[in-house]
């Protein structure tokens, strides 16, 4: 069983994760990423190809091997079945960043291999957890907190419209994968 829990940084991940100490959280072995990667090269070369090579940037080129890496990670967990395996920051998490550093038009003319993408991940997992937080909340925790965030240092109007397109990709996997959703307030 393979489950991954996802929302925008401070919604409480790491603490839904802790607190559900009858899961096992992802780690990658040295076999597994062996395995992995084979299986990303010989399975996925193609799709991986052509949706990196759509980007102009390597900062996008890289969150699409991550999508791809983290997704056969999943879909070889999800074989094992003797245990239940949460995934934070998994294919779910890479998709979103995908989504927020694109634009609309990005969307749109890559729906194909996000819908495939998305099919996949519907396929692998057997659970998704959206967590929601409302966004002042969320920008008060990132605050707070010693680990650095791209909304950090920024003014609070444009830190809650940053941390708002980004939730606005989690809503739109939301909708797409039909997730459990916990208001996490």
């Amino acid at each position: 069983m393979i489950i991954e829990v996802y929302g925008i940084a401070g919604a409480g991940k790491s603490t839904f994760v802790s607190k559900n100490n009858n899961l096992v959280k992802v780690n990658v072995s040295a076999f597994l990423k062996a395995r992995v990667l084979i299986r990303l090269l010989t399975r996925d070369l193609l799709p991986f190809l052509r949706l990196s090579f759509r980007f102009n940037d390597s900062e996008r080129r890289s969150i699409v091997f991550f999508i791809f890496y983290k997704l056969n990670a999943a879909e070889l967990l999800g074989r094992y079945g003797k245990l239940k395996y949460i995934y934070d920051q998994g294919p779910i998490y890479n998709l979103s960043r995908l989504l927020y550093k694109s634009t609309a038009d990005d969307w749109q003319n890559n729906r194909a291999d996000i819908e495939m993408i998305l099919r996949r991940i519907r396929n692998a997992y057997d659970e998704t957890v959206y967590l929601r937080c409302p966004v002042d909340i969320v920008l008060q925790r990132i605050r707070t907190r010693d680990k650095s965030h791209f909304v950090k240092n920024v003014e609070n109007d444009e830190a809650r419209n940053r941390l708002s397109r980004w939730e606005q990709s989690y809503e739109f996997i939301l909708k797409k994968l039909n997730s459990t959703v916990i208001e996490n307030y």
